[in-house]
Formats: C-alpha cells, structure tokens, sequence
C-alpha cells in the first residue's frame, strides 16, 4: 500500500509541474502569422510575424508587432536576403494588418495605414539591400522606370548603393519584381486550457491502469 501512495504522489506532483511549466510558457498567447508572396516575375517571400492576442479584432501595425521575420528567393529558390526584426522599430518600417479580415494592407502607398515597407530601411542613407513595399499615388501610376512602367501594387527592389532609390531610375536601383499578394496564415496552436486538458487526461488513464491491475499483481508491487 505504501508503494501505491508513493506513485499517487509520484503522480500528483508531476501535473503540479506540469501545470506550472504550462502557467510559465503560456502566460499570454501570441497569435502567430505565417507570411507568403510570389510576384509576377517568379521572386518569392517567406516569413511570420506575432502579437499579443489582446490586439485581435483590431488592425495591428508596427508598434503592437512582437516579432517579424522575412527570406526573400530569386525565381529559382536562392536566397537573397533575409532579415529580423526587433521591436519597437523606426524609421521607414511600416506594416499593417487587418485582424478580422486577416489580411496585410496593401492598397496604399508605402508610408501609410494601408501600405507597408519592410526590407532594407534607406531613411538614413546607410542601408543597401532588398526593399519590399507598396506603390501607389494619385496620378495613376507610381514610378516610370524601365522595369515597371506605369505600375501600382507592390514592388520587390534591389537597392545596390545607398540611398540610389530616392531615383527609381539610376542604374544602381534595380525593381526585381511587381504584383502578386502578401498573405497572412494563422498557425493552429493548441489553446492553453487544451494542452492542460491533454496532460490530465493522460496523468489520469496513468492512474487508471494502475487502479485496474489484478490484486495479485498489486500484492507483487508491494512485495518488491
């Protein structure tokens, strides 16, 4: 009888642990997006980004993000660039996601509520690399180059010198690829209160199949 005490204390104490490793990694859930896009040109985005699940049901921008990650590919799969993001950010960072629609905007130009700019920062002249945003303006289109005349929408861009962007034209500024849509994946993770409910019911059928051994079986463990 002892030893059966002792595996019901055994027992006891590892959902009491298992409740608190619960209590400490879920103190507050993160919803997580996973982010995809593919322009017209074959170039492809991969990332995520996460925030504090009390901003559901608003429109999330850069200051509630908790993280931001991106990996940019050419059309044959090689990797570019990638980058993550510590928050809070400055500069020319911008993004914005709509939690009910569950959709990133991107109907706007780059600097504002509807449009985003994430990539390189070129705000401060010290930056080279890929820049990722939308382009939209008022005249109906948004930058004349060779690459992309007269277009709206989003627009991958490859800045080789610092700062050459603020001329969409220099030979140094060079627009990889255009259109396409970014899209936000809610991943599924298990709520809380259901990862507990999984740990109990599996401590208890543990208990369970202890309680349901043959007496004959008992009396062995206690004479052991």
């Amino acid at each position: 009888m002892k030893q059966i005490n002792l595996k019901l204390t055994a027992i006891t104490a590892a959902t009491a642990l298992s409740l608190t490793f619960l209590a400490q990694t879920n103190p507050a859930q993160a919803a997580t997006y996973d982010l995809s896009w593919k322009g017209e040109g074959g170039y492809s985005l991969t990332g995520s980004f996460a925030f504090d699940d009390q901003f559901l049901g608003t429109t999330v921008t850069r200051d509630q993000l908790s993280s931001l990650t991106l990996s940019f590919f050419n059309p044959n799969g090689v990797f570019l660039q990638g980058f993550n993001y510590s928050f809070p950010q400055t500069g020319e960072f911008n993004f914005n996601f709509d939690t009910i629609t569950g959709t990133v905007l991107q109907s706007d130009f780059a600097n504002l509520a509807a449009g985003f700019d994430i990539g390189i920062d070129n705000s401060s002249g010290l930056e080279a690399g890929i820049d990722f945003y939308t382009c939209f303006d008022a005249s109906g289109s948004c930058f004349l180059t060779p690459q992309f005349p007269s277009f709206q929408g989003i627009l991958l861009q490859q800045n080789d010198v610092p700062s050459a962007c603020f001329d969409p034209n220099a030979p140094t500024c060079i627009q990889l690829d255009k259109g396409g849509v970014l899209t936000a994946t809610q991943r599924d993770i298990p709520e809380p209160t259901s990862v507990t409910t999984l740990v109990l019911l599996g401590l208890a059928g543990l208990f369970m199949k202890r309680k349901s051994l043959p007496w004959s079986a008992v009396k062995l463990v206690n004479k052991a």
